[in-house]
């Protein structure tokens, strides 16, 4: 009889320890080491520089570097969260895509790559140049209804190479409830419609844009000049 309890004894201590060890090995056992890896971030917010003639998104947590593919034949790896479109061969007339996978550091226990980008549609544009060498005169006017006499300004600037038109603002500086005059316009010059005091200051804000739809240029940058009026 006693020798029966100790073999029952001695069944349950193997049981128990062979339980004890599957627990510690069971991966979703709180007190265990184990780690699963995370995948990272694909890459988003995708924006075209044409400034710098780059594409670029928002850096990925965490990513040592990005494998870019263009028109699913140009592959490219970069440690940027952008790529220099000057270093591709794709064409300035045509639409392109890109796509990029965030590439986790070398031998990472803690993540994977990440999958790739809904691909971004693009151009290669050039950015219109910002228009320049500006000039005004002032010049004297008969109000019709008045029939007093009052000063107009006209601005001239040098046209700029492709750009069909220019969009303009105009204000006097420094006025309390600034009256802002705004409008496209076709020529290299501008009248105001308001009158001019002169010796005051006046702020031109323009911008050079191309043909609707062009696939070639951008607007420009805006430029803000100050005009003295004399």
């Amino acid at each position: 009889m006693t020798h029966f309890k100790f073999c029952r004894l001695h069944l349950f201590v193997t049981i128990a320890s062979i339980t004890t060890l599957i627990s510690s090995c069971d991966p979703k056992n709180d007190n265990n080491t184990y780690i699963e890896e995370e995948a990272l971030s694909a890459p988003s917010n995708f924006t075209t520089d044409y400034t710098n003639k780059c594409i670029r998104w928002d850096a990925v947590p965490n990513a040592e570097k990005y494998y870019c593919t263009i028109n699913d034949r140009e592959n490219y790896t970069i440690s940027k969260n952008y790529i220099n479109l000057t270093n591709t061969s794709i064409t300035e007339d045509q639409w392109h895509t890109i796509t990029v996978q965030a590439i986790a550091p070398t031998n990472s226990k803690w993540y994977n790559s990440s999958t790739v980008n809904y691909p971004f549609i693009f151009t290669k544009k050039t950015l219109l140049a910002t228009p320049t060498n500006f000039k005004h005169e002032i010049f004297e006017i008969i109000d019709p209804i008045s029939k007093q006499p009052e000063n107009k300004i006209k601005i001239m600037w040098d046209a700029v190479p492709n750009a069909e038109k220019y969009y303009v603002t105009f204000k006097k500086q420094q006025e309390t409830h600034p009256k802002w005059e705004s409008r496209p316009i076709t020529e290299s010059s501008f009248i105001p419609m308001r009158t001019i005091e002169i010796g005051h200051n006046y702020v031109l804000e323009i911008c050079a844009i191309p043909k609707e739809n062009s696939p070639l240029y951008v607007t420009s940058e805006t430029k803000e000049i100050i005009i003295t009026a004399q």
